[in-house]
């Protein structure tokens, strides 16, 4: 079937199938650059907490070695927790396992009153789920959907949680879902225009490639197709004089055998 083509467009050819075999390969790694950078996303947040949860750790051995009476060091621990920062001014909160949140920087007037019966705008109670997990696995994560700190619309979030026994608290922090995947957005767009370069550069190329062969090689074709007409009318010329000589060979046997009879 290809060996009907012409030889440009065979070329052009597989520039095509080296662009559309590039595509699929982007479309094939995108889900799994976007499933890496949440679990990135994910791992980060629970070595967050896993550092911050060192500041509950460190209060309370203070308190152990009575250096601070125990209530003085929870006071103490919630307020750094409070002020800690990360990321894109994301917090932690802490919560005990009756569902009390008992600090929270975002909401300090709503601290030390019962959060199980909050439900995000899907209407989950996330802070049962927290308080369940703390109670049988002692960390791990819980999806729900929360207002951004200045902004009105609530967005997806994932948190983590880590129970701290001693206290019998739970510390916790989130990433808001959206700003993955603007990020994921913006890498995508990169992606993606490096891509159209590259299919765009190739097609080009190939075209050039095809022209740059073809036309030599259709050149020559034609000198050929010249040289072999010029060698075909020359032959017929030469069998034309042959022919002539030949008739002129028989008119002069003619003439001899005729000059011949005579003088006999």
């Amino acid at each position: 079937m290809l060996g009907n083509l012409k030889l440009s467009t065979r070329i052009l050819l597989q520039g095509v199938i080296i662009t559309i075999c590039f595509s699929l390969l982007l479309a094939w790694l995108y889900p799994k650059i976007r499933g890496t950078m949440y679990d990135a996303k994910q791992l980060k947040t629970k070595h967050v907490v896993e550092s911050t949860w060192g500041i509950l750790d460190y209060y309370s051995k203070q308190a152990r070695a009575k250096v601070i009476p125990v209530e003085q060091a929870k006071t103490m621990a919630k307020e750094a927790v409070k002020n800690l920062r990360y990321g894109d001014n994301d917090y932690f909160f802490i919560i005990d396992m009756k569902g009390y949140m008992l600090a929270h920087p975002t909401s300090p007037e709503k601290e030390n009153t019962d959060w199980t019966t909050v439900e995000d705008p899907n209407g989950k109670r996330f802070i049962i789920d927290f308080v369940d997990l703390c109670k049988k696995e002692g960390e791990g994560f819980v999806d729900y959907v929360w207002t951004k700190p200045g902004s009105s619309e609530p967005a997806p979030k994932i948190s983590y949680i880590k129970h701290f026994p001693e206290w019998d608290w739970g510390i916790a922090t989130g990433i808001y879902v959206d700003d993955v995947e603007r990020e994921l957005a913006q890498l995508f767009y990169v992606i993606f225009g490096a891509a159209v370069v590259i299919i765009i550069g190739s097609l080009v190329f190939s075209f050039f490639m095809a022209r740059s062969i073809s036309v030599p090689v259709l050149s020559t074709a034609s000198n050929l197709d010249q040289s072999v007409s010029q060698v075909a009318s020359a032959s017929e010329q030469l069998s034309s004089t042959s022919q002539q000589l030949a008739e002129g060979s028989s008119e002069q046997a003619a003439s001899i055998e005729e000059t011949s009879s005579t003088l006999e």
